[in-house]
């Protein structure tokens, strides 16, 4: 078995960040820096890099900086992506950036998910300059004018997921509709409830207004009581946390509490969960919870909480890469894209009332 030499492990790092869409958002670097990223001599790191023009992986511009070659990149995926997605862990972000990722490797389009801090990361402006369509996952902090115009350009293939920018000519894909949220809320009205109070602890943006509007609509719609209790946090801040402590000063007077709870977000539900049983309040049976979305340890935490699930978002994310492969630059479908149906998932915090 021939040995393998050290300019070919330089090749094959270099194809395994292409493949894994490294070089997106950003150019290759040279071959000094190539060098010092795997730990060889520039002669080594060059030769890698000739080796790979000559076949036609890498290409390199008059000005002599390296890039994928286009046929290349053509025979592995036809289009190049970018999910910018806010730095903060939380599970309904894994969700996103998993489906994402899997549907488009069926549509060969090479998604490369990239986290942002804030949004005048100069990764967001590589991103947009790098990639054929960018996806964008809003943090909780306001969007910059600056960059509504950017993302509005007559060159730019920009969705915004989880989010409506709708209004500003940006198609968006919401994973939850006015009338998914409608029908969580029968839900509690079916088994009893007559006092339904909303509680919020996410920091806000359009997504949770629309959230705490849609429950006033509704509470309004059935005349119903129904107090609000919002709290939002600071942008990348955990709302657990929040919750817990809002809901903690919320139980010490059981007056206040109402007959069923609905939070806007699961970590909102779980720390209103955890503080209600702090307070051995019997969740399911003495007061009813849900969230507006669950996340995936929704089904099976102890107690189970009751929310709207994940969508299939297949059928919402073919036409946008497919518009990402193409040539022209206008969105031709509907602005706003929404799931045709709810999937609502019932657990142990809603059971009907006693």
């Amino acid at each position: 078995m021939a040995r393998t030499t050290v300019y070919t492990k330089v090749k094959d790092v270099l194809q395994a960040r292409i493949l894994a869409g490294e070089y997106v958002a950003r150019d290759l670097p040279g071959e000094r820096k190539i060098a010092a990223e795997t730990g060889v001599s520039y002669m080594t790191a060059r030769k890698a890099v000739t080796e790979l023009i000559d076949e036609r992986v890498l290409a390199r511009r008059p000005n002599g900086t390296l890039i994928v070659h286009p046929a290349y990149r053509d025979q592995h995926a036809v289009a190049s992506a970018v999910l910018l997605v806010p730095a903060y862990p939380s599970s309904h972000l894994a969700r996103c950036r998993i489906e994402i990722g899997r549907i488009a490797t069926e549509h060969r389009v090479r998604l490369r998910t990239i986290e942002y801090t804030y949004w005048y990361d100069s990764i967001i402006t590589e991103a947009i300059q790098g990639a054929d369509g960018l996806f964008i996952i809003p943090s909780t902090e306001e969007l910059p004018n600056h960059l509504i115009e950017t993302f509005t350009g007559p060159n730019s293939k920009v969705v915004f997921f989880d989010a409506d920018m709708s209004d500003h000519g940006i198609p968006s894909i919401r994973l939850f509709a006015e009338q998914h949220f409608r029908e969580l809320f029968d839900h509690l009205w079916d088994t009893g409830r007559r006092r339904i109070g909303c509680l919020n602890t996410q920091g806000h943006n359009d997504e949770i207004l629309q959230r705490l509007a849609c429950w006033r609509s509704w509470i309004e719609s059935k005349g119903a009581e129904g107090e609000s209790w919002d709290h939002p946090v600071e942008p990348f801040e955990d709302p657990i946390e929040s919750a817990h402590r809002v809901v903690l000063d919320l139980a010490a007077q059981s007056e206040s509490l109402p007959d069923a709870l609905v939070c806007t977000t699961y970590p909102t539900a779980v720390g209103a969960v955890r503080a209600l049983r702090d307070r051995g309040i019997e969740v399911g049976h003495d007061i009813a919870v849900c969230s507006m979305n669950i996340e995936f340890p929704g089904r099976y935490g102890s107690p189970s909480i009751t929310g709207l699930e994940f969508p299939d978002i297949e059928p919402m994310l073919a036409d946008v890469f497919e518009w990402f492969k193409r040539e022209s630059t206008g969105w031709k479908g509907e602005r706003l894209i929404v799931p045709a149906a709810p999937s609502l998932f019932v657990g142990e915090t809603t059971q009907p009332a006693p």
